[in-house]
């Protein structure tokens, strides 16, 4: 487990300076594989690291919205970055719901074996992933109709999606990248869950969500 040594804020270089992502892999605690970014630094508090991401991210992406909290704990520390990104970067309901029609497991990543949404009349669906082949094609169109605007106002001003899951797919996903990357230039990994053996600088967590 790291220890951590903590330094006042004004250790952090001037808000001018361009972190850029980026780092190394090297050979870890028994086989695994360890990451340290170009930015790790074992003096640099996770509340000045959260600030920069914040700061350098708003300036390359005006037009989006970012949180990034932290938390520490006994057992280390984590950051959890949140994004709400604009709907027009999101795939338009026709095309979503023909690309369904034709392929109805396309976009059921991360929905664990189970898809719903509401019915006309308030009440719930739930359908098990591997029985949309046997909807018509009639009744896949009713159904991710009703699933794209169910997502859409689940997840607006809730930056709630794990960056792994897109239940509407996204036209781009720059800002994400560019976030995850910057995360990953901070922090240090040389851990092996095999093993159970755990040595991170901070575990990080990225979501987004959509704007109103």
């Amino acid at each position: 487990m790291r220890r951590f040594t903590k330094y006042p804020s004004s250790y952090v270089r001037a808000d001018s300076t361009e972190y850029e992502a980026g780092g190394k892999t090297f050979d870890g605690y028994m086989g695994a594989v360890g990451w340290e970014g170009q930015n790790y630094d074992p003096h640099m508090d996770i509340k000045d690291i959260a600030k920069i991401i914040r700061t350098q991210f708003r300036k390359k992406f005006p037009g989006y919205k970012i949180n990034a909290r932290i938390s520490r704990y006994s057992g280390g520390q984590s950051m959890r970055v949140a994004v709400l990104i604009p709907k027009s970067d999101l795939m338009d309901k026709a095309t979503f719901v023909s690309d369904c029609i034709q392929n109805p497991w396309k976009y059921t990543k991360g929905s664990w074996g189970w898809i719903g949404c509401p019915r006309a009349d308030g009440s719930w669906e739930d359908l098990r992933v591997e029985d949309l082949g046997n909807l018509t094609k009639e009744e896949r169109a009713d159904f991710f109709d009703r699933y794209y605007d169910h997502q859409l106002e689940r997840f607006t001003n809730d930056a709630d999606i794990n960056y792994g899951s897109q239940p509407i797919p996204l036209l781009r996903d720059d800002a994400l990248k560019y976030v995850k990357g910057l995360v990953d230039s901070f922090n240090y990994d040389d851990s092996n869950s095999q093993v159970d053996y755990f040595d991170v600088n901070f575990y990080g967590f990225i979501y987004y969500g959509y704007q109103a």
